[in-house]
């Protein structure tokens, strides 16, 4: 979502992004691809860039520990399939 600089609810706004707490991981991405977006454009100021940046940093990391808990919910799920068949 693009809205204005802001607070809105829990959520903060910076560069026009809201940054969500809490995302789920497609929430996450898609603000990644928004950030991306946005970037790629080359329309905003440099201080707006160094902005969405550190956001896009922030929604990698989301994004990368979200995938990390889904690998060891797999692996246990996995660990768990294992002892059953033993």
């Amino acid at each position: 979502k693009i809205v204005s600089r802001q607070s809105y609810g829990r959520n903060k706004i910076r560069g026009g992004i809201i940054m969500e707490k809490n995302m789920n991981f497609e929430a996450a991405l898609k603000q990644l691809e928004d950030i991306c977006e946005k970037l790629e454009k080359n329309d905003c100021t440099l201080d707006a860039a160094i902005e969405l940046y550190a956001q896009g940093t922030k929604a990698v990391k989301q994004c990368n520990e979200i995938l990390e808990e889904a690998k060891l919910q797999i692996e246990t799920i996995d660990g768990n399939k294992e002892q059953v068949n033993d």
